[in-house]
């Protein structure tokens, strides 16, 4: 036998309330900072830098793609999203300025930030005028060579890591290959010139010393190879002579903000 539908609800739910409504801020900083003249500058440069790297990947994403026929219009979806919520930090940070407030574009003008950053200046200006169409600037200088010199401290830190922890050496003679192919992105600066150097005199013997089983390195070459890690790891990361070059143009400019 059936049991009979029963019509009436079990519950009813309360009406919704816009009062228990939970505003997001997502992407708000937790504490509101007054920011002096220079503080301000520090701050649109670092939006800037995210926004430019955000665009150098778009433009690098859509050449790729095929039908590229050398201007931007076609935007990815996130794109606009990311871009916007950029903009819009910087926008909230320029209302620390007495009225009449500039635009974010006259602000990278007057600044002289659009010269450093011209796709974010670019994007500014019109949210649909991100072209390929920028020449290199000294930032891409920037961003390619601090990338670079990440590469080297952190191969650095692996191959003196596996030289002292492990027992079988089998992968060495690859980082080594490929932290002297960094060194070589360098060209001809003498900063790694010494480095460089003793990595080819060396190669052969060590590459040799692996051919055991299983491969591993005697003393005098993990002595050498701590040796040379050690001394790149700390020309690197103090920045001294030829290393800091390329990083010059925004130290300048910082340096200018104070």
């Amino acid at each position: 036998m059936a049991l009979p539908i029963n019509a009436v609800p079990l519950r009813i739910p309360f009406s919704y309330s816009p009062e228990y409504k939970v505003e997001l801020r997502l992407h708000e900083s937790l504490w509101e900072v007054a920011m002096s003249g220079p503080e301000l500058v520090i701050e649109v440069m670092t939006l800037c830098t995210q926004l430019e790297l955000l665009c150098h990947r778009e433009l690098n994403e859509n050449t790729r793609r095929p039908g590229f026929r050398g201007r931007k219009r076609n935007y990815s979806n996130t794109f606009g999203t990311h871009a916007n919520l950029i903009l819009d930090k910087i926008e909230k940070a320029l209302q620390c300025l007495p009225k009449p407030r500039p635009s974010i574009n006259e602000y990278l003008n007057s600044s002289g930030l659009a010269r450093m950053y011209p796709r974010a200046s670019q994007v500014a200006a019109d949210p649909n005028g991100l072209t390929p169409d920028v020449k290199t600037t000294a930032v891409d200088s920037h961003f390619s060579h601090l990338c670079s010199l990440n590469q080297i401290t952190t191969l650095c830190q692996q191959i003196q890591s596996d030289c002292m922890n492990l027992h079988n050496h089998k992968y060495i003679a690859h980082q080594v290959a490929l932290l002297y192919t960094t060194l070589n992105k360098h060209g001809s600066a003498k900063s790694f010139l010494e480095h460089r150097t003793s990595i080819e005199t060396t190669f052969k013997t060590l590459k040799k010393s692996l051919s055991t089983e299983p491969p591993q390195l005697n003393e005098d070459l993990r002595n050498w190879l701590v040796n040379l890690t050690s001394s790149l790891h700390t020309l690197v990361t103090s920045l001294d002579g030829g290393v800091k070059a390329p990083l010059n143009p925004v130290i300048n400019f910082l340096k200018q903000t104070k």
